[in-house]
């Protein structure tokens, strides 16, 4: 949910790139909220085990309670990403710009003082 909300903070609108296929991270985080209630005894439905939920046959009830778990987390990470604005638009900016950033080139651009030249090493 977090790239989503990064997407939402530095431009204003949200992308369909992390939904899609019933592999996306949207499709996971959904699952997991499902699991979550149903399977692993860690929401509404307590200790109880009802087993792997059909997504096909949620009712009403089910389906906005989990948009409103995926709303949650949409907002708790756009509340951590917040502060961090200007990395977030420089990472923004590099992605434009290069196409990818992996592990090391993405720790030393939010990690330096002198990002351009961070990503000329790159």
């Amino acid at each position: 949910m977090s790239g989503r909300a990064a997407e939402r903070l530095v431009l204003g609108t949200i992308s369909g790139g992390a939904g899609g296929d019933s592999e996306s991270d949207l499709a996971l985080a959904t699952g997991l909220i499902l699991q979550m209630d149903r399977e692993l005894g860690l929401g509404r439905n307590g200790d109880g085990w009802l087993g792997p939920a059909d997504i096909h046959r949620l009712t009403e009830e089910e389906k906005q309670r989990v948009r409103a778990k995926l709303g949650q987390a949409m907002n708790h990470a756009a509340k951590l990403l917040t502060p961090h604005i200007d990395q977030l638009d420089e990472v923004a900016a590099a992605l434009i710009e290069i196409r990818e950033l992996h592990g090391a080139a993405m720790r030393r651009l939010i990690a330096e003082p002198d990002r351009e030249t961070t990503l000329s090493r790159s």
